[in-house]
Parts: structure tokens; sequence; C-alpha cells
């Protein structure tokens, strides 16, 4: 197999063309902007189902109904252990296998913050 070599400017669709992910299912965090959205338009472009996490079911929702493919919102506050536990059972109760888990979730330069459950 030959490694393929792209740019600084390449975009997601030239880096996965020729892609097919049919039949695969990818968990995505933060799906409702930025990277993650971009990340879950693409890769179910290229035929993935994508379980679609996001910190509320009408942002996961409104992200999922925007792009082409198959897709599955999900609530996921990842600052939550009580969230993050019923989003794994939503998950687990479609009983669907798990291919890939994009943790895509960041944040900066924040004072020091303390959330719920202690973290």
């Amino acid at each position: 197999m030959t490694a393929m070599t792209f740019s600084k400017k390449a975009t997601a669709e030239a880096v996965t063309d020729g892609m097919d992910l049919s039949g695969k299912t990818i968990v995505i965090t933060g799906v409702n902007s930025g990277i993650g959205y971009e990340t879950m338009r693409v890769l179910a472009l290229r035929g993935a189902h994508i379980i679609a996490c996001a910190r509320s079911i009408e942002k996961a929702q409104q992200a999922c109904e925007s792009i082409a493919g198959k897709t599955t919102p999900a609530v996921c506050e990842l600052s939550d252990m009580a969230s993050v536990k019923h989003c794994a059972e939503t998950i687990q109760a479609l009983n669907t296998p798990i291919d890939v888990i994009i943790c895509n979730a960041g944040i900066m330069a924040l004072p020091t913050l303390q959330v719920k459950d202690g973290l």
C-alpha cells in the first residue's frame, strides 16, 4: 500500500476520496459545530452510520438534519457523568457494533473551573 501525501490545505473530502465506509458505525462527540460537524458530514458522505453526540438533543438533531447520510442523534454532555452514562446506554440500546469512536471535545485557555461531579 502506497502512502498518500496531502498538503495542509487538503480538505476532508479530498483525504477521504474513494473511501467506502458503508456498514461502519462511528460515534462522534461535539457534532454540532466545527471539526466535529465537518467530521460527521464527510464520514456520513462516505457511507458511515454516524451516532452524533451533542450537548442537547436539539443540537444533535439539527446537525443530523443538515447533512446527507445515515445519522442518529444522541445527547452527551461530557462534563456530566450521568449524561455520559445515559449516552452510553442509549448507544448500547441501538444494538449496533461500534467501529470507531471519535472523541472530539476541547476547550482551551479557560480559568480553573470545576464542573459537576468534581471534575
